[in-house]
């Protein structure tokens, strides 16, 4: 992000910052100059299409579940590295910031459209969270550019990332259906994006009123 501006992030989640922290205390003293944070960006992105094609592999075979936790994991410290390194290196520009939000975007899109396309999941729930997930990114970005506040959600990507790779696990030694509902077949996934889905709405709609009551 340019840094002539100043955007006052709002991060709720104490997971999520300590997060941040432990691998900025780790991996910032042995990652080399020469690699730029839009690389580790780029590194993240491969890491969660790496995932969303696991997750959807794992209709055939179940073990790919836990190639889908390796590929989420290198997402989560690809998304908190990068704009650690851009920090301490002085390298923030508004490239790395637009590159970071859209790739963001395409992951969690990516994941849930591959989740649903399995056989463990409908398609019908992990839409609502493909959809879902886009539109909670336009507030966020209508609070950067209005307020200069970046308030994150309460339940964060530390939170979803962790999420998804214990559903995985959750899902790899459980069978794929949990319980049925009007003839639909539910299992850990739908369950989960279901719920997350739900409350991510409230929240959006809550954040949105919010900065409403804040503009001119």
């Amino acid at each position: 992000m340019d840094s002539s501006k100043t955007v006052e992030k709002i991060i709720p989640s104490i997971f999520e910052r300590k997060f941040d922290l432990l691998v900025s205390k780790i991996l910032l003293p042995i990652f080399p100059l020469f690699v730029k944070p839009n690389h580790i960006t780029f590194a993240g992105f491969a890491g969660g299409l790496f995932a969303a094609l696991s997750f959807y592999l794992a209709s055939w075979h179940k073990i790919w579940l836990v190639a889908a936790a390796f590929g989420v994991f290198i997402h989560l410290v690809a998304d908190s590295l990068d704009g650690a390194v851009a920090r301490e290196r002085n390298q923030t520009s508004t490239r790395g910031y637009f590159l970071d939000q859209f790739l963001d975007i395409l992951f969690f899109v990516a994941i849930c459209i591959c989740i649903g396309f399995s056989s463990y999941a409908q398609f019908e729930i992990a839409g609502l969270g493909a959809i879902l997930y886009p539109f909670h990114m336009v507030i966020i970005l209508h609070w950067i550019n209005l307020k200069n506040r970046w308030p994150f959600p309460k339940f964060g990507p530390f939170e979803g990332h962790v999420s998804l790779i214990a559903i995985a696990i959750l899902t790899l030694y459980s069978p794929n259906t949990i319980f049925e509902l009007n003839g639909f077949s539910l299992g850990w996934f739908d369950l989960a994006i279901a719920l997350s889905t739900f409350f991510s709405f409230i929240e959006l709609l809550f954040s949105a009123y919010q900065l409403f009551q804040e503009l001119d």
